[in-house]
């Protein structure tokens, strides 16, 4: 195997495909100082399978080289979006961190966030849409999954309005008038036809009004960043996401155990809460908790649509 110089390969684990390019430049890059010693930290198994996925980067044509470069400017940009949407004070915990360890706390951050939009949208899905998706081949889930979510970005409100109104009783002419209308329009319908639904067992009557357009003005809520919405049971769905608390405590362990870890933090925060709303007996927590990650998913799919479903 050829031996790389031990700044290359410390460059590679801080920021995958992006190093300096001479010895000069590393001398002087505290990021790359700073990848060099956990480098030097790594067990000798764990340095020979980064420098083998090197050398399989090294030896992959240009174009698919430059499709990896555009793979890790979009990564990076995810980084520092995340990174800017946390608070003050949990930006300077991130601080606190060697470079190396804030990357993957904020990677571990934006997989985290994409895995749970996955599960919420999945969960809206019909039944027929998640068995094809299921049984297709990866690069083709993925395809399809593109698929609608671009026909979800296109026909905006339209799939929630037509089922309020069918909901609340409304006549189909009168629900064909308010998807024919500009978008704006379709929005203020939208919230007008949430209100006017009966209150939820414990929910005050004007409660959701408040709630979904409040001091907003009609507008809709602020996007929030990964760490949103995974307060106590209660607010929203299920805690889906790891807290950066769990991310800080993982840290350092190996990426398959960092993984694990999190995953069993957040299945049991999910089985709390489902358990809490009497989802769950005993014995089908117990069996949801034995599960492996796929199946467990499609299980938890079920469960929330159920959930989802009017009484």
């Amino acid at each position: 195997m050829i031996r790389y110089r031990p700044w290359l390969l410390a460059c590679l684990l801080l920021a995958g495909l992006g190093c300096p390019s001479s010895d000069g430049d590393a001398a002087g890059d505290p990021e790359t100082k700073a990848a060099l010693e956990h480098w030097r930290s790594l067990p000798p198994e764990r340095q020979q399978e980064l420098a083998q996925r090197y050398d399989e980067v090294r030896e992959l044509p240009v174009d698919q080289r430059a499709q990896l470069q555009s793979k890790k400017r979009v990564l990076d940009d995810e980084l520092e979006r995340v990174e800017a949407e946390l608070g003050d004070a949990d930006r300077a915990r991130l601080s606190a961190l060697i470079p190396h360890e804030r990357r993957e706390v904020l990677r571990e951050l934006v997989l985290a966030h994409k895995r749970q939009r996955g599960l919420e949208r999945r969960a809206d899905l019909p039944p027929h849409v998640l068995h094809k998706l299921r049984h297709a081949p990866p690069h083709e889930r993925e395809r399809q999954l593109h698929e609608l979510r671009d026909r979800a970005r296109r026909e905006g409100p339209n799939l929630p309005l037509r089922k309020l109104g069918e909901k609340l009783g409304k006549s189909a002419d009168e629900i064909e008038q308010a998807l024919r209308a500009p978008l704006p329009e379709r929005m203020q319908t939208l919230q007008a036809w949430r209100r006017a639904l009966p209150p939820r067992e414990g929910e005050r009557v004007g409660e959701r009004g408040a709630e979904r357009v409040g001091e907003r003005g009609g507008q809709p809520p602020p996007r929030r960043g990964p760490e949103a919405g995974n307060g106590p049971p209660g607010a929203g769905g299920p805690p889906l996401r790891p807290s950066l608390d769990d991310l800080i405590e993982f840290r350092s362990l190996e990426p398959a155990a960092r993984r694990a870890a999190i995953d069993g933090r957040v299945r049991e925060r999910v089985l709390d809460w489902l358990t809490q709303r009497g989802a769950l007996d005993p014995a089908r927590r117990e069996e949801l908790a034995g599960l492996e990650r796929d199946e467990f998913d499609e299980r938890l799919h079920e469960i929330l649509r159920a959930m989802r479903k009017p009484r």
